[in-house]
């Protein structure tokens, strides 16, 4: 290759990384200008959690029992 085919991918080259670059710049500006532009997420409330810690059934049988959320 000589030297005019060389410069002339050099600056394909840049112009392709120049134009990226502007574009990358214009899609984040606009994403930006969107997330701005909705409204913000509700926060969602959490109940208190249990005091117990599990519920006991009324049976002698260790297999009926009933776990609580914290116990697993």
């Amino acid at each position: 290759m000589n030297e005019i085919d060389q410069l002339a991918s050099a600056m394909l080259v840049l112009v392709f990384a120049a134009v990226m670059l502007v574009v990358g710049h214009l899609y984040v500006e606009n994403r930006s200008q969107k997330l701005a532009a909705s409204p913000p997420m509700q926060m969602v409330s959490v109940p208190p959690s249990q005091t117990t810690i599990g519920l006991r059934s009324k049976s002698p049988n260790p297999a009926a029992r009933t776990y609580g959320w914290n116990e697993f």
